[in-house]
């Protein structure tokens, strides 16, 4: 690990406790459970996100992702990849290849596995525009996928 991974480290293990705290928890057995983080905020949403990115295969890879979401917590809120680093912020982006407008709690269960984009689609509990590749290139870049 270098020195400059650490404030994102830092970032993370935050993310892991207010899971833990929320949940009523120890750490053992948010590892016990193979849990998943649940922010219960958008910027954490998107440090969440960021950390869970495998930094050693961006080479190429340029994705802009908008969420627009609904419910507690509500707002928009940008994630991209472009030149080798992750950007992240809150409100939109200029030009997103793939827009996501979904209840909050319902994105979260979806990146756990806990329910089937498409199912949800079809169902038009959430609703996706724009280039699904991305979704499937952003997955591939995440350390549980």
């Amino acid at each position: 690990m270098e020195v400059k991974d650490v404030p994102e480290l830092a970032e993370g293990t935050s993310l892991i406790w207010k899971t833990c705290l929320e949940n009523l928890w120890s750490m053992e057995e948010f590892i016990d459970r193979g849990s998943y983080l649940r922010p219960l905020n958008l910027e954490d949403f998107l440090i969440m996100m960021r950390w869970g990115i495998k930094k050693g295969n961006l080479q190429g890879i340029f994705i802009k992702i908008q969420f627009a979401f609904l419910g507690k917590p509500s707002g928009k809120c940008y994630f991209s990849i472009q030149e080798e680093k992750v950007h992240m912020g809150l409100g939109e982006i200029e030009d997103p290849h793939l827009k996501i407008l979904s209840p909050y709690t319902l994105w979260l269960d979806v990146l756990e596995g806990k329910e089937g984009l498409d199912v949800l689609m079809s169902e038009r509990k959430l609703k996706i525009e724009g280039n699904p590749s991305t979704l499937s290139t952003l997955k591939s870049l995440m350390r549980h996928s």
